[in-house]
């Protein structure tokens, strides 16, 4: 079996227009900010204003099958704004990752979800970030609405003679994790698009995001953690369903058996 995932025809649509690009200081004008939806979010306008004056390069919506009523509204209001709305109700969301990254303008793109809030990035940090080779996604810090450091570093163990995940928090050892947490991180597009994304045939997101992983790691690339990159969580995070599926059949004979 290939290691290589099968492209995804999945279709959208893209509301809004692009950026016009402009000549900034600004050390976050050179990424882009894709925000998967989740759920309903009230002050929606609000949320994404707040988000469009931290100065990105362009912010993406992911958005689910049936959009919030106000993305018109919000692609008009807000500058280098736009809406992606997939037609499929099944679409994963490492496959709708896949695309809003071939979407974007810029060579990085920091992925969160409606959930979370990117808290202030120096430029220093943004050039130690550029500075990690191979990295194809850098890993940030996750904080909960009381402070803590939430353990959103994933390690690889042996169980009973096979492969299992550990949650741990960033820090000492744990420099590098094995996936990124909820899809969440800074992307390097180039590296991103040579790995050919998250397999789409893979619909569980464990296991979806298992496979990009292990097969980056497997192709020389890495996901080192930036302490300076850092994300509020607005609410706790869903637990990681990592039972067995049919897409750890699939994980399994492209990386394991490989």
């Amino acid at each position: 079996m290939s290691t290589i995932p099968t492209p995804s025809s999945t279709p959208y649509t893209v509301i809004g227009n692009s950026p016009v690009k402009q000549n900034t200081a600004d050390h976050l004008s050179e990424i882009t900010l894709i925000v998967l939806s989740q759920g309903s979010r009230f002050q929606r306008i609000e949320y994404f204003e707040k988000l469009s004056r931290m100065g990105w390069a362009e912010i993406i919506s992911v958005e689910n099958q049936n959009p919030s009523y106000d993305v018109e509204t919000l692609t008009s209001r807000i500058p280098g704004m736009r809406c992606m709305v997939f037609h499929e109700e099944d679409s994963s969301s490492g496959e709708k990752l896949n695309m809003a990254i071939r979407e974007s303008l810029t060579s990085l793109s920091l992925v969160i979800w409606s959930t979370m809030m990117p808290l202030s990035i120096s430029p220093r940090q943004i050039e130690e970030m550029c500075g990690y080779k191979h990295a194809v996604v850098t890993i940030p810090l996750l904080r909960t609405l009381k402070g803590e450091i939430f353990p959103s570093i994933i390690v690889p163990a042996h169980y009973q003679q096979g492969l299992k995940t550990l949650w741990v928090p960033p820090g000492g050892e744990n420099k590098r994790s094995l996936f990124p947490f909820q899809y969440t991180g800074l992307y390097r597009k180039d590296l991103f698009l040579s790995l050919m994304g998250f397999d789409p045939e893979i619909t569980s997101a464990y296991w979806q995001k298992m496979d990009f992983g292990l097969r980056a790691y497997l192709w020389g690339m890495g996901m080192p953690v930036c302490l300076g990159l850092r994300i509020q969580l607005q609410q706790d995070p869903e637990p990681e369903d990592s039972s067995p599926h049919r897409g750890s059949l699939r994980f399994y004979l492209k990386n394991l058996a490989v």
